[in-house]
């Protein structure tokens, strides 16, 4: 399983899920270097626009 999603607004509104309280990193971050520095090298992560998210489980399962 791949652990990062690339997610539309629209899949996301359609789903019911608000990612604005979970931890994210701006439009000049690599996925690669938060894991690497942040969040750990298994998050899960969503990809929104220019913006990624550290999701927990729950969320991610919901978009996969």
């Amino acid at each position: 399983m791949s652990k990062t999603i690339y997610a539309s607004a629209k899949k996301l509104k359609a789903r019911g899920i608000n990612l604005s309280g979970y931890p994210s990193a701006g439009p000049h971050s690599s996925i690669k270097g938060m894991k690497e520095l942040y969040w750990g090298k298994n998050a899960l992560v969503v990809k929104s626009g220019a913006y990624i998210y550290k999701v927990p489980e729950d969320v991610y399962g919901r978009l996969y």
